[in-house]
């Protein structure tokens, strides 16, 4: 017969096997998980756009003066020398020159009216003035037959041969005289000042008809001012363009704008940061020199310094910087959020008789800053426990798990 330490041996080996078992039984469905720990070190900001390279100094040239295109001595994307031909122009000169024909036949005549009214006038200033005794005009005539008429008058009234009345009616037919001489001094000088201004118009006009045919001569061909390339030709051939209308651009120097969009939320992004440009063509470095919110997002201004790039290339940028600031970080695969905030799942460990059990605990936290791998927690860590980075099945505060990494975390 079987003592009793033998039997108590054969039980205990069935229970702990059927413990086994059992336990193998449980942890079958239970969640497998890959662990973390949290680390300190800073995010490695990037974000990637794409935009056109424009030229950074655009000149656009405007026409002088209305006319219409007889050639056209260049195209689109061509590189010009200060100096060349880019339009032959014609325009339609009859008009202005017989504007100005009109103009000056009428500054002729006007100055003859001027010099008879400036005559008449010099006659009347001269008979006013009593420089002229003789009959050199008829005003002058009359005015010295009334000035004779007074004398003799005077002279019959002292010796009684005329009446005061009759002395009184010939020193009022000379002041008549003279009174009427001033009032066509007045009448004169005022038409004279008319006819000055009228000439001074007339001359101005003149003086424009002559300069606006001067630009039909002047700008018949139309050149460049500077080296450059033709960004845009606005006119054609046989087209009519009206004077202040753009002609062409051109682009100048070796300095371009690449202006992307990022996202609105990026802040790491500064006026004055290096990125990197590329192609299939070109690979540069350009400066980021102005940042503008828009409706996408921002819109970033990026200068590009290169003579070998052109207008209108696309270019795929990219925006990459270190934090200043060391974070304590965990991966953004082990950050969960609910209706509650974010959290983490931290794992802790048990023992039992066949060992240990791992299960997860909730860990409120506070976010910062993330990059495309890590997040910054603000918040609720103050030890290095290992963390769920990944898991096979959904998790809850309390659930068991198996985790599959514990050699890297726990000792056994």
């Amino acid at each position: 017969m079987l003592n009793k330490t033998m039997i108590g041996a054969v039980f205990l080996a069935a229970l702990l096997l059927l413990i086994f078992f059992s336990k193998t039984i449980y942890t079958w469905n239970l969640p497998e998980v890959v662990a973390t720990k949290p680390f300190r070190g800073t995010l490695n900001k990037l974000e990637l756009s794409s935009g056109i390279a424009n030229w950074t100094t655009l000149n656009t040239f405007y026409a002088a003066v209305g006319g219409t295109v007889a050639e056209t001595l260049v195209k689109e994307g061509e590189t010009v020398s200060a100096g060349q031909p880019i339009l032959r122009m014609e325009y339609k000169t009859s008009d202005a020159e017989r504007h100005l024909m009109s103009t000056e036949n009428s500054i002729q005549k006007l100055q003859g009216d001027i010099r008879a009214a400036q005559s008449k006038l010099a006659s009347v200033e001269r008979a006013l003035n009593g420089t002229e005794t003789s009959a050199a005009s008829s005003l002058d005539f009359d005015i010295y037959k009334a000035k004779n008429a007074l004398q003799t008058a005077e002279l019959s009234y002292q010796y009684g041969a005329i009446s005061r009345t009759e002395l009184e009616t010939a020193r009022n037919n000379l002041t008549a005289l003279y009174l009427s001489c001033e009032e066509s001094r007045d009448t004169l000088t005022r038409d004279l000042q008319t006819k000055q201004f009228e000439l001074q118009n007339l001359l101005s006009e003149a003086e424009s008809y002559r300069e606006t045919i001067g630009d039909y001569e002047k700008h018949a061909i139309i050149s460049v001012e500077y080296s450059g390339v033709i960004e845009a030709l606005n006119v054609e051939k046989g087209k009519f363009v009206a004077e202040n209308a753009p002609l062409f651009s051109i682009g100048v120097g070796n300095e371009f704008t690449v202006n992307c969009v990022v996202s609105l939320e990026n802040n790491f992004i500064m006026q004055g940061d290096t990125c990197s440009l590329s192609n299939a063509s070109h690979e540069f470095k350009g400066l980021v020199s102005r940042i503008k919110p828009s409706e996408r997002g921002k819109t970033v201004s990026i200068s590009v310094v290169s003579g070998e790039i052109s207008a209108g290339e696309t270019f795929e940028t990219s925006f990459e910087k270190k934090s200043a600031t060391s974070y304590t970080l965990v991966p953004n695969s082990a950050v969960n959020q609910d209706n509650d905030g974010y959290y983490l799942n931290r794992i802790k460990r048990s023992a039992d008789i066949l060992g240990y059990e791992y299960f997860v605990e909730r860990l409120e936290v506070y976010i910062g800053d993330s990059d495309l791998q890590n997040t910054a927690i603000i918040q609720g860590i103050t030890f290095f426990d290992p963390l769920v980075l990944l898991s096979d099945k959904a998790l809850q505060a309390g659930d068991m798990v198996i985790l599959s990494n514990a050699e890297d975390f726990f000792e056994n």
